[in-house]
């Protein structure tokens, strides 16, 4: 093989210097301690209201996590407390931990050189960043799947260890659906791949039939059980059911519109949430990648694409909700993603792009790197800026803890305090972790009943009343119409003293007139 030249050189270097980055932006995402915002509050809130036990089975608020994760930041809490940064710890640490099995896969079905570049990719992804500091289980999804994989490669890679490897991949693989649920598509992946392998080397036997019959009971034996304890709950939960109503991939397709379906949330996923625009390009890079794999190592092929068709399956069975956006663009800065709950696929999708970018190398000359270098630009260039510009300037999404901090200074005795509708879990969490001791109403005004109740809460107050009006916002939420409904009726009868604001949420002080 001949040594890499002066450009190859160049190129590793500044991906090092791009996974350097990706590192410190998860540590800096971290440290920089935003705010809770909705869904993450929501979550706090069950973890500090429930015991280990109640926190099986169906969750308030409509939210919904694997009962491991759940029992892990219980833990947390009662060891190190409730605040942000020991709640988004353990998120933290799996982020940082899926680097080395992300690593250690991508060396298994990729030349070194390509294994570089995923490794950059994953370390510059949105997406994977922002969930490395986010009071939610996705990603523990990445870091479980990347684990299972790393273990089932592992099996059908080194025959001398494969029984010991098969025996650790029997218990991690049982263990991990209490973790995560995309464990389970990433098991049945597993199992596909097991199959293959010993037909591809002619290995069948009916002890090994009989052997793989044990592993795959003990799957789906803890599959069933931590389904049936929290699956069902949420399969059940209202809120849930209206929030994914069209979130389910249409089975079977009945017009143009349910085939379009298709297409579009697949290229919506290199959008949201791999987080590569332009997602088309992005696409084309992953569909070379499958080719290349298809001709060259069609077993990992099996592997990867293996566990996001079991989702996508799941889906059309109504059982695991599948939404992309897209139009979604990482510059816009809008989180949390939609397409959330497919993180799990992020890192498999990234070893196919980098596997269509090491495509172009192929050639074998100088030319071949300038292909390969303009095409890793492409598709990564615009994801490496966005990770710069958010390690420099951290997002935010709805900054209310600085907003309390001043709130908890200002309020008097017998002050009315007002929460607009949906903003109440962030509140709630906030005013305990300060010790605000003060009752709310929630208030709306949005719909005609809304309006009704709002106008005659509004007519009740007397002269000199003070009322605090919080609000929690978002560009890509309808809260705006409302905050601005609500603040045109007090001002109606109260004057505005002054308003605590922070992104993506705001206090109003009114005082009632004459």
């Amino acid at each position: 093989m001949n040594a890499p030249g002066p450009l190859a050189r160049a190129v590793d270097a500044s991906l090092w210097l791009g996974i350097g980055l990706g590192v410190c932006a998860r540590l800096v995402r971290y440290f920089d301690a935003r705010s809770l915002w909705g869904d993450e509050a929501q979550l706090a809130l069950n973890l500090m209201n429930r015991d280990a036990a109640a926190l099986l089975g169906s969750l308030d608020m409509g939210q919904s996590a694997p009962y491991g994760f759940l029992l892990l930041e219980r833990a947390v809490i009662e060891s190190f407390g409730a605040g942000e940064l020991a709640l988004r710890a353990l998120p933290l640490l799996a982020s940082l931990g899926a680097f080395p099995l992300f690593a250690y896969v991508a060396r298994r079905v990729l030349v070194p050189r390509d294994a570089l570049i995923a490794l950059f990719l994953f370390a510059t992804s949105e997406p994977l960043i922002f969930y490395a500091s986010e009071l939610k289980q996705y990603a523990f999804d990445v870091a479980v799947v990347l684990g299972l994989f790393g273990l089932a490669l592992r099996a059908v890679s080194e025959v001398d260890a494969e029984r010991g490897t098969l025996a650790g991949l029997a218990i991690a693989g049982a263990t991990s659906v209490w973790f995560s649920h995309p464990a389970a598509f990433a098991l049945g992946a597993i199992g596909a791949l097991l199959f293959a392998n010993a037909w591809q080397r002619e290995q069948l036997s009916g002890s090994m039939l009989v052997q793989w019959g044990g592993l795959a009971a003990l799957w789906i034996g803890s599959f069933a059980l931590s389904f049936g304890m929290q699956g069902n709950a949420a399969l059940a939960d209202p809120y849930l059911q209206r929030f994914w109503a069209d979130a389910f991939a249409p089975f079977p397709p009945l017009n143009a519109a349910d085939l379009f379906w298709y297409p579009r949330t697949l290229l919506g996923f290199f959008a949201d949430p791999l987080g590569m625009p332009p997602a088309g390009l992005a696409l084309l890079a992953a569909c070379a990648g499958a080719l290349r794999f298809a001709r060259t190592r069609p077993l990992w092929l099996v592997l990867l694409l293996g566990a996001p068709l079991l989702a996508l399956l799941a889906s059309m069975a109504g059982l695991f909700p599948l939404r992309t956006w897209p139009g979604v663009d990482i510059r816009d800065r809008l989180f949390p993603f939609v397409g959330r709950l497919w993180l799990f696929a992020v890192p498999l999708a990234l070893l196919l792009v980098a596997a269509g970018v090491g495509w172009l190398r192929d050639r074998g000359d100088e030319l071949g790197e300038w292909l390969a270098l303009a095409a890793l630009l492409l598709v990564s260039g615009l994801s490496l800026r966005q990770a710069a510009v958010n390690a420099f300037d951290p997002p935010k999404i709805q900054e209310f803890r600085p907003v309390a901090v001043q709130m908890a200074e200002e309020m008097e005795s017998g002050d009315h305090l007002w929460i607009q509708r949906g903003s109440e879990p962030v509140f709630e969490y906030y005013a305990r972790q300060l010790g605000l001791q003060v009752s709310a109403r929630n208030v709306a005004a949005l719909e005609p009943e809304q309006r009704l109740a709002f106008e005659r809460d509004v007519a009740a107050l007397t002269p000199a009343d003070r009322v605090w009006l919080v609000s929690l916002s978002h560009p890509a939420w309808q809260t705006a119409e409302n905050s601005a409904a609500l603040t045109r009726g007090l001002e109606a009868r109260a004057t505005r003293e002054f308003e605590l604001s922070a992104p993506g949420a705001s206090a109003i002080l009114f005082s009632v007139r004459d």
